[in-house]
């Protein structure tokens, strides 16, 4: 299977209590199976920047689903 890692969104995690609480959530997910949760598949950290790799989803944007 390919894969491509793509930085989209990148926050703000300053204090250690946001980083530890970032972490515990990502692998909280991480734990859900179903339709309507994204899948997350690791939690990382690469010179000094955590991140998570989940699934691409190919949806259509609110406006389009509404027309």
């Amino acid at each position: 299977m390919a894969c491509a890692l793509d930085c989209r969104v990148r926050l703000a995690l300053g204090s250690r209590d946001s980083i530890d609480r970032f972490l515990l959530e990502a692998r909280a997910t991480a734990k859900f199976s179903h339709p309507n949760i994204v899948t997350i598949f690791s939690v990382e950290e690469a010179d000094g920047t955590r991140f998570i790799t989940m699934e691409l989803l190919d949806i259509v944007g609110g406006a389009e689903a509404v027309s």
